[in-house]
């Protein structure tokens, strides 16, 4: 359920939307280092770092 909060951004459950994308990429790199190791995560952060430096 979506509620407007103050200045105009919108709160979902309790959570206000900017730390969603936050919390669901600290999720991803938490599971691939826990899975692949440190270089996993490292391979993962470079390559979005590619898509970041072509916008």
């Amino acid at each position: 359920m979506m509620r407007f909060v103050s200045m105009g951004q919108r709160e979902v459950r309790g959570q206000s939307q900017s730390s969603i994308p936050g919390k669901c990429l600290e999720a991803v790199v938490g599971a691939l280092y826990l899975d692949g190791g440190l270089s996993a995560a490292k391979a993962l952060f470079a390559h979005l770092n590619f898509f970041v430096s072509e916008s």
